[in-house]
Formats: structure tokens, C-alpha cells, sequence
């Protein structure tokens, strides 16, 4: 097992609480005219289907973790990451609070936002917030089978920072941001598999990334 895939497990085992997906009866509606959303898709997919604010704006700590955490489910040391996260996002805040944010502050390079992301471009390379179907069809290649196991996540992590490093002159990723790459893969891991092996299932991973929706495909 490569440090990467270690670290993913470690992760998988102490953020999230047995997951319960929102059922069909959950509304789901993609971002409209006026709507902001981030880099996150975990953050943005709960907020399409309205466990935040849907027009993802002025979010206090409280509104994001109890958000989360009817979505998807959170164990305290889950809630502790997101705090923290929180606090980072919300020292750049432009809602002109600091206890306070809106999704699009996550866009801010290197807080939370970072080079090396799974489905998005380096912020040297043009639009670092939206979905890049073409960065995503590179890390979903090192998803060979129908289940995503720990070992393939932490594979996809460093050969997205391998790639990077060629394309992008400007690539820095602080192990503080590697750390939050890490915890990143473990909740997709968490979501759609299990806290043992990983295991996430492909075709849901996929679907969440590309529809930006917690729903069954």
C-alpha cells in the first residue's frame, strides 16, 4: 500500500459517519442565475439539493456542518475537519463577515482550493472552479474496475500530481493541501463504499462528479 493509499484509509475510517445518500424524495436543482457555488463538489452537491442555502451564499459554521451532516452523515473528528476548513475559507470571506461565507470563497487559490485537483484545472490553467471533464477523465482511468479500492484512490492522487507537475510550471501543493487532496478522496471513498477497503462504487463516484448530485444514478 503507497503512503498515498494509507493516508486515504486512515482518512475513510475518521470523518464520516455511516452515510445515509438522500433518497429520491430529496429535491435536486443545479445551480441558477444568481446561485455561486466552489471547487468542492461534495459542498456543492448539498447545496443542490437544499441542505444549504441553494444560492450558496452567507453560510455560518453551524448551517455547513448540520448541512453535511444530514446530507451525508459526519463523526465528530468529520465535524472538526469541516470547522476547520470553515475558518480557513471564512479569513478570505467576501461576505464581509468573518463568521460567515459564501461557496464561491473556496475559490480563493490555495486556502482550500489547491493544484492537482481530481476533476479540476490549476488555477494557472484557466477555470480552477468548474468541473473539467477532461482532468477527470485522467483520474477516473486509474479507476480500472466497477469498485474503487484505497489502493486505486491514492493512485489517482499522485498521478493527478504527477501530471501536473509536467503541464503546469507554476504547481505547488503544500503539504497542508496535500493532506486536505487526501481527505478529499477519502470522502468519496466513505460516500460510495465502505470503512474498511474503500471500495467506492465506480459508476456512483462518476455520477456524483459529473452531475454534482448525492442521487443514485
Amino acid at each position: 500500500m503507497s503512503a498515498y493509499a494509507l493516508t486515504i484509509f486512515l482518512s475513510v475510517t475518521s470523518v464520516l459517519a455511516l452515510p445515509v445518500l438522500p433518497g429520491e424524495d430529496v429535491p435536486f436543482s443545479p445551480a441558477g442565475p444568481g446561485d455561486v457555488r466552489s471547487p468542492c463538489p461534495l459542498l456543492n452537491a448539498i447545496a443542490n439539493h437544499g441542505f444549504i442555502p441553494h444560492d450558496g451564499k452567507n453560510i455560518d459554521l453551524t448551517t455547513m456542518l448540520d448541512g453535511i451532516d444530514n446530507a451525508v452523515g459526519l463523526q465528530a473528528t468529520g465535524r472538526t475537519f469541516f470547522a476547520n476548513s470553515f475558518n480557513r475559507i471564512a479569513a478570505v470571506s467576501s461576505t464581509g463577515k468573518n463568521t460567515t461565507i459564501n461557496l464561491n470563497d473556496l475559490s480563493v487559490h490555495n486556502v482550500i482550493e489547491h493544484d492537482g485537483s481530481l476533476s479540476r484545472l490549476d488555477i494557472a490553467q484557466g477555470d480552477h472552479v468548474s468541473f473539467s471533464q477532461t482532468t477527470f477523465d485522467e483520474t477516473k482511468s486509474f479507476w480500472p474496475a466497477e469498485k474503487i479500492s484505497i489502493k486505486d484512490a491514492g493512485t489517482a492522487v499522485k498521478r493527478r500530481q504527477q501530471t501536473q507537475t509536467r503541464a503546469n510550471p507554476q504547481y505547488n501543493l503544500s503539504p497542508a493541501l496535500l493532506n486536505t487532496t487526501v481527505a478529499q478522496s477519502a470522502l468519496y471513498l466513505g460516500l460510495f463504499g465502505n470503512f474498511v477497503d474503500g471500495n467506492a462504487d465506480k459508476a456512483q463516484t462518476v455520477f456524483f462528479f459529473g452531475t454534482v448530485s448525492l442521487s443514485t444514478p
